[in-house]
């Protein structure tokens, strides 16, 4: 019996957001194991933004994904983010109290090979806002 195998993945279309400025809103984060062939298996924090002022051919809000190593290194990406969100100085954060924060956003896109990527690139200082607080789940060390 032959077994035939062949390349199956197929990256799925998105609607992009446009670049410039956007109301956005990070509605989940979670971990996320992420393989690369120079590292193998890493954890990463996914974070899932809405931009709040714009919408797909479907009606949905338009999605953006941030992807970030679980360090507080002061040159590490998350520790950045934290800063525009305006946390300085964390030697540890729980990450469930940034679901629900809305601020505005920067969006650029960026090509890698025939694929554009929307990007955040800034969260603009001042814009912030955070949700009420909400109950503590079980904390997640890493």
């Amino acid at each position: 019996m032959a077994i035939i195998i062949g390349n199956q993945y197929k990256p799925q279309k998105y609607e992009l957001a446009s670049e410039g400025l956007h109301s956005g809103e990070i509605v989940s984060i979670k971990t996320v194991e992420q393989t690369s062939e120079k590292y193998g298996v890493q954890k990463k924090i996914q974070f899932l933004w809405l931009c709040l002022d714009q919408k797909d051919s479907k009606g949905k809000w338009v999605s953006l994904v941030q992807r970030h190593s679980p360090s507080l290194h002061e040159k590490s990406n998350l520790r950045k983010l934290l800063a525009q969100l305006g946390i300085t100085n964390p030697e540890t954060f729980d990450l469930e109290k940034l679901k629900n924060v809305k601020a505005d956003i920067i969006v650029t896109h960026a090509i890698s090979g025939d694929r554009v990527f929307a990007n955040i690139s800034t969260i603009v200082p001042g814009t912030v806002e955070w949700p009420a607080a909400q109950p503590l789940n079980d904390d997640e060390v890493f």
